[in-house]
């Protein structure tokens, strides 16, 4: 029974962990264009960086680094700003002000005479996060009857077999779950939590390799009193 804990847990622990989303949102920068000029040398390149119009009057200006060299630039009347660069691999980092998430981006490779059009979506440090889509499955050793019940924080917006108090499971080796003569594979719920970003400490956390992953659950799990 104590593996089975773990197996719900984990399953519990990945499903939070990455399914962090903010409904629609959109990612934070996206390559809306990479056309070829031909009027550009050999040797040349450029990046045009643009802001969405919602976020005009935020701020004059935007720091951003390229390749980790900093630089400064106004933010004109079209809300964007070029970059010549010669063709090769860039890495961008960009910061609207105290109040936006700052925006890195992976390594874009641009290409000779070419003209990469880059589009920020900064998001607000305040903004909400929706925690959804927890899935859980149950390997027994054994037929098992289990009763799991589960302790939302939040809305409760959609459950498969539907959530009524519990779920009452005879569950498998197999991983079938019988609930009243009807087999399932999974459990599945989706809840609703709002909380802000300036609650989180990303200068905290867990960086587990898979080969240590279970002793590090079994310790951890034993320390939070499971």
């Amino acid at each position: 029974m104590k593996s089975l804990l773990y197996l719900i847990l984990l399953i519990s622990f990945q499903a939070n962990s990455f399914s962090h989303e903010k409904g629609k949102s959109l990612p934070a920068y996206q390559i809306k264009s990479d056309t070829i000029n031909e009027s550009f040398a050999e040797n040349e390149a450029l990046f045009t960086i643009k802001i969405p119009e919602h976020l005009r009057g935020i701020s004059k200006h935007i720091l951003y680094s390229i390749n980790e060299t900093e630089k400064k630039v106004r933010l004109g009347e079209k809300l964007s700003f070029e970059e010549s660069v010669r063709p090769g691999k860039y890495i961008f980092q960009f910061l609207l002000n105290e109040k936006h998430l700052e925006i890195f981006t992976d390594s874009i490779e641009i290409k000779s005479k070419h003209h990469i059009t880059m589009v920020l979506n900064f998001r607000s440090a305040k903004q909400n996060i929706y925690v959804k889509k927890p899935v859980i499955y149950l390997y027994p050793k054994e037929e098992t009857d289990v009763t799991i019940e589960l302790n939302v924080v939040g809305k409760l917006s959609f459950s498969y077999p539907s959530y009524t108090d519990g779920w009452n499971v005879q569950a498998s080796p197999n991983g079938d779950l019988t609930i009243k003569d009807e087999v399932y594979n999974y459990l599945f719920w989706e809840s609703e939590y709002e909380f802000s970003e300036e609650l989180i400490d990303r200068n905290k956390g867990f960086l587990i390799t898979a080969d240590k992953l279970e002793s590090f659950l079994e310790k951890t799990l034993t320390d939070f009193g499971f």
